[in-house]
C-alpha cells in the first residue's frame, strides 16, 4: 500500500454549520480526489497546523510531506505584515527545498492560499477594482495542450483580493519556472497556477459547497458589503450551475485534476 502524508495549514477560524474548518473542508476534497479515481488502498496521512493561532505552528521539516495545502482566509493577501511575511517566508522554503531535493513537496493552494503563493513569487495581490467575486462560476481555460487541466469548469468564488501579472511577469513564469496561469472568469484573470509535479492553486473554492457559499452570500448581503443586484446574481448562478469540485451533480471535474496533480 502506498502512503501519502499531507499538511494542512489552517489559516481561519471560520467553522461550519457542521464544525468543520477550512482545513476540514480541504482534507474531505483531498480524500474523494484520491479515493475516487482507482486508488482504494493508498493510505492517506494528514497533520493539520493551526498557523491561525500561532504563527509559529508550521511544518518543521516540509519535505516530510508529499503536499502541504494552504487554507483560504479571510485576511487579506496584500499587507505586509507578520502574518503573511511568515507564509511567504516559508513558503520560499519550500521553493528552495525543492530546487535543491529529487523530492518533492507538492503546494496546494486555495484562494488566500493561492494569493499568498503568488506573493512569494513576488507577484502582486490587491483588493479588485470590479469588487467582489462570488458564487458557482464559469471559468475558462486557453491553455492549449495540457490534458491536465480542464478547458472549463466551474467552482465556487468568494474573493475580493486577486493577483496582478503583466505579460512579462507571465513569460517568466513560464520560461524561468516552469509554472504556468491557467483560467479567467469575467474579473478575474488568474483563476490558478499550475507547476507538474510541485505547484497548484485555485483563486476559488473547489472543496466548498453550493450550500455553503449561499450561506456566504447571504451573509455578505444582510451586513451591508454587497448590493442587492449582486446578490441576487450569485444566488441565481449558485441556483442554476453545479460546480465541478464537490457537488455530486457537477463532472467532479476539479478532484480528477487535483488527484492527477498529487499522484502524477
Amino acid at each position: 500500500m502506498s502512503v501519502i502524508k499531507i499538511a494542512l495549514i489552517l489559516l481561519d477560524d471560520y467553522e461550519t454549520s457542521d464544525g468543520n474548518d477550512f482545513a476540514d473542508l480541504g482534507k474531505l476534497l483531498i480524500e474523494s480526489s484520491l479515493l475516487n479515481y482507482g486508488n482504494k488502498n493508498l493510505i492517506i496521512k494528514f497533520e493539520k497546523f493551526n498557523f491561525i493561532k500561532d504563527i509559529k505552528n508550521l511544518p518543521i521539516n516540509p519535505l516530510n510531506f508529499n503536499l502541504i495545502y494552504l487554507t483560504g482566509s479571510r485576511k487579506n493577501s496584500y499587507e505586509n505584515n507578520e502574518f503573511n511575511n511568515t507564509l511567504i517566508k516559508f513558503i520560499k522554503l519550500i521553493f528552495k527545498l525543492n530546487n535543491e531535493s529529487e523530492h518533492k513537496t507538492k503546494l496546494l493552494g486555495i484562494c488566500f492560499g493561492h494569493q499568498i503563493i503568488a506573493r512569494a513569487l513576488d507577484l502582486e495581490t490587491k483588493p479588485n477594482d470590479l469588487g467582489w467575486e462570488m458564487g458557482n462560476t464559469i471559468i475558462n481555460n486557453d491553455i492549449s495542450n495540457n490534458s491536465i487541466i480542464p478547458s472549463s469548469f466551474i467552482i465556487s468564488e468568494m474573493h475580493r483580493d486577486i493577483v496582478i501579472i503583466n505579460e512579462f511577469e507571465i513569460k517568466n513564469l513560464k520560461e524561468n519556472l516552469n509554472i504556468i496561469i491557467f483560467g479567467k472568469s469575467n474579473i478575474c484573470d488568474v483563476q490558478g497556477f499550475l507547476k507538474l509535479n510541485e505547484l497548484l492553486t485555485f483563486q476559488g473554492h473547489p472543496e466548498f459547497s453550493t450550500n455553503l457559499t449561499s450561506k456566504m452570500i447571504n451573509n455578505r448581503y444582510e451586513n451591508g458589503i454587497i448590493s442587492k443586484s449582486f446578490y441576487l446574481d450569485s444566488i441565481n448562478r449558485n441556483s442554476n450551475l453545479f460546480e465541478d469540485g464537490t457537488d455530486i451533480n457537477g463532472n467532479l471535474k476539479l478532484q480528477k485534476f487535483i488527484h492527477e496533480f498529487i499522484l502524477n
